[in-house]
């Protein structure tokens, strides 16, 4: 996936997550759609949602807009509206979510949603309705994590 496609002057995709969870409506990302840049020709879902899973995201969207999203997050006083939990998730979706939500009343006014998602540029590798996982979450303390329905090949000697 090019974080080249643009908008303008802007770069439209940011960040692409590759879910663990199936890609449906209201499920673990709460707004997906087929709206996706001219051009582009992987399976790419728009999301409003952000996620810190496996994700491909350019350093330069770290710098300019997660990391100052997060310090401007621990500068507020004790009534912050944010967990500060460390993850960027913490942060970007809550924000994304509290941008995104009033912009999709009815009648939905694309060129607005269009202007403020290019802000946060979130989209998910799949296909709507897709229920297979694309990455996987392993910790010490668990080994199922579903991994018990993927036959993983051994690799042979020769």
């Amino acid at each position: 996936v090019s974080t080249q496609s643009t908008w303008g002057n802007k770069k439209i995709i940011k960040h692409v997550v590759f879910s663990r969870q199936p890609l449906t409506p209201g499920g673990w990302f709460w707004h997906l759609d087929n709206t996706i840049p001219k051009g582009v020709t992987v399976p790419l879902l728009r999301t409003f949602s952000f996620s810190d899973s496996t994700q491909l995201s350019s350093k330069e969207f770290y710098m300019k807009t997660i990391f100052p999203a997060i310090d401007k997050r621990k500068r507020r006083n004790n009534d912050e509206p944010y967990p500060a939990q460390g993850f960027a998730e913490s942060t970007m979706d809550p924000m994304e979510k509290e941008t995104m939500t009033p912009l999709l009343s009815v009648p939905v006014n694309e060129e607005s949603v269009h202007k403020a998602h290019s802000h946060f540029g979130t989209y998910v590798y799949g296909t709507l309705g897709d229920t297979r996982p694309y990455s996987f979450h392993m910790d010490t303390k668990t080994t199922r994590c579903g991994m018990s329905e993927i036959k993983i090949p051994r690799a042979t000697s020769q």
